[in-house]
């Protein structure tokens, strides 16, 4: 599957990734063997060494059907997800698992970028 991950080094934003959903094998019989959780859906998260994942359990949040809700606002279907069961109660801990862990997978790579700035800066 090709992947095109890509950030600023100087800010560091969000990374954006590109997928080729063609190349994507799931359904839900494989999702269903699956431990809940953030890396459950991992085809659509940057590749990351199984080795090098960092998970404390996040994700894996229910949704919560809120039919009163719904109503009030003309809908015919309103879920929320409960964020709060996640491990530290925010909703920060599924995004966390992941650039924790691309760090860590790509610490090599993230060194030698980090010490090409420093010399690029110190050089102007």
């Amino acid at each position: 599957m090709k992947r095109n991950l890509r950030c600023c080094f100087i800010c560091v934003n969000v990374l954006l990734a590109i997928y080729d959903f063609n190349e994507i094998q799931l359904n839900k019989e494989s999702l269903s063997k699956r431990k809940l959780g953030v890396w459950k859906y991992r085809e659509f998260l940057p590749q990351i060494d199984e080795r090098n994942i960092i998970s404390i359990g996040e994700g894996g949040t229910f949704l919560h059907k809120c039919e009163k809700l719904a109503e009030k606002l003309g809908l015919k279907l309103l879920y929320v997800k409960n964020e709060t069961t996640n491990p530290t109660g925010s909703f920060l801990d599924g995004r966390a698992t992941v650039e924790i862990s691309w760090a860590k997978n790509n610490r090599s790579k993230f060194n030698f970028l980090r010490k090409l700035f420093q010399e690029t800066l110190l050089s102007r």
